[in-house]
């Protein structure tokens, strides 16, 4: 998983680190020559030793359909940028890679066979469960200081029968980070834009416009963790910045027409409030928080809000009422909820699927159901249906030339353009002939 190599020279201190990509969904018509032109503005950027695009192919010297380059690791960002994009009608991927993709044996010109064919890490790492449905962690933080390496925590989760992960920004710093890890990790990790109550202190004008930019990306998904948090004596003395934090990104969320992960501690009046003020211009609300009842969940829920179920309500000796709430909850308060691991917050290793299992075992109902209900809950909090569908048509053709840039649907008319040429070359021919 981790495709980390260092190389110095014999004499140099300095190490450069390494990380090895992999170019997905290549055409068979395409070379490793037309690969090179198309990433140049990017090798150029890795300096004197220029790495090369090793283009896979089978014994019979046909293409594998994919191709492996490794880089510089500040160098990484210029080659996700291609994520997506078309080189000869054909939508390539760029993700991380893992480096013993096969035997290489170079056939000259930058083609190379490969032994069988290792997809990218992401899609390598699949469910090792017998679960029909997948489940979506609708809550963690990828970029805690206790995840040293989030490759392994990714792994860990794809192979818990959970298929997507969605991880809280708590500062912009963090949601920026966190955003390049759902373009290393594309269609597994996404990101929310957002200062937490922890964090308002550090509020500015610019903070809402550094947010906004996150959202441009389609690995950002939703606005927050925002909220109001008045747990502790000092929290209660930052008080002002946190509401005004908190109403800045719901106006964010507003305007952007984008769902808002509120997260609250011992302030739920204020946060009610603030958000019933806005009532009828809110998008998707879900509300992160440790209940002090089973009537506070119902209160969330009546309001139209969803609910997250988080990791630490299981903990040994958890008193949560969760426990109780789950007994009596109906099936459309059911299609409300979200679950959440929260690591490393909760401090125990809940997976998700102990999580969907404590919820089936309390509300009576098959595992396979409850698992398909709370995996379309996120899907619909969150939009990842309609995130998906966008990433499927922004493609960008670039050809084989560097500055060749033209939409999808100019492409297809092209072509359209050119088989009627065709067809006029061919009538022309045959009426010249007789």
């Amino acid at each position: 998983m981790d495709n980390e190599e260092s190389s110095s020279s014999s004499s140099a201190v300095k190490q450069v680190v390494r990380k090895t990509l992999i170019i997905e969904n290549i055409g068979m018509a395409t070379t490793a020559d037309d690969l090179t032109r198309c990433f140049a503005p990017a090798l150029q950027k890795c300096g004197k030793d220029r790495p090369v695009i090793q283009l896979a192919i089978d014994k019979k010297g046909r293409s594998l359909g994919y191709a492996t380059v490794t880089v510089p690791l500040s160098t990484v960002e210029l080659f996700l940028d291609f994520n997506d994009r078309y080189i000869n009608n054909d939508k390539v991927r760029v993700m991380m890679g893992d480096k013993r993709v096969g035997t290489w044996q170079s056939q000259g010109n930058g083609v190379f066979m490969s032994s069988p064919a290792r997809r990218s890490t992401a899609d390598t790492v699949t469910c090792n469960t017998t679960f029909v449905h997948s489940l979506i962690d609708g809550g963690m933080y990828l970029r805690h200081k206790k995840f040293k390496v989030p490759d392994h925590v990714i792994a860990a989760a794809l192979t818990d029968g959970t298929d997507k992960l969605v991880s809280l920004g708590k500062s912009v710093f963090e949601s920026q980070e966190t955003l390049k890890l759902s373009r290393l990790f594309s269609g597994a990790v996404y990101c929310t834009a957002g200062v937490s109550p922890r964090n308002a202190v550090f509020w500015t004008d610019e903070t809402s416009h550094q947010l906004e930019e996150i959202t441009k990306s389609p690995g950002c998904v939703a606005i927050g963790q925002c909220g109001y948090d008045l747990s502790t004596d000092k929290l209660v003395d930052t008080a002002v910045p946190q509401l005004q934090a908190f109403e800045a990104q719901i106006q964010l969320a507003i305007r952007l027409s984008m769902p808002l992960v509120v997260c609250e501690n011992k302030a739920k009046s204020e946060v009610m409030a603030l958000l019933t003020s806005y009532k009828d211009k809110l998008p998707r609300v879900a509300i992160l928080a440790t209940p002090a009842s089973q009537d506070d969940i119902t209160d969330y829920l009546d309001h139209g809000f969803y609910f997250f179920i988080t990791g630490d309500m299981w903990k040994p000796g958890s008193s949560s009422p969760v426990w109780s709430w789950l007994l009596d909850c109906t099936a459309e308060q059911l299609t409300r909820v979200i679950l959440s691991s929260q690591m490393p917050m909760t401090g125990c290793q809940t997976s998700l699927s102990s999580l969907a299992e404590a919820v089936a075992t309390k509300t009576g109902k098959e595992l396979e159901d409850v698992r398909r209900i709370l995996r379309d809950n996120t899907m619909r909090f969150y939009g990842l249906s309609e995130v998906e569908s966008q990433g499927e048509e922004s493609g960008i053709d670039i050809g084989c030339s560097v500055d060749q840039t033209v939409n999808v649907e100019t492409n297809w008319t092209y072509r359209i353009l050119l088989w009627l040429a065709f067809v006029s070359g061919l009538a022309a021919m045959y009426f010249y002939g007789n």
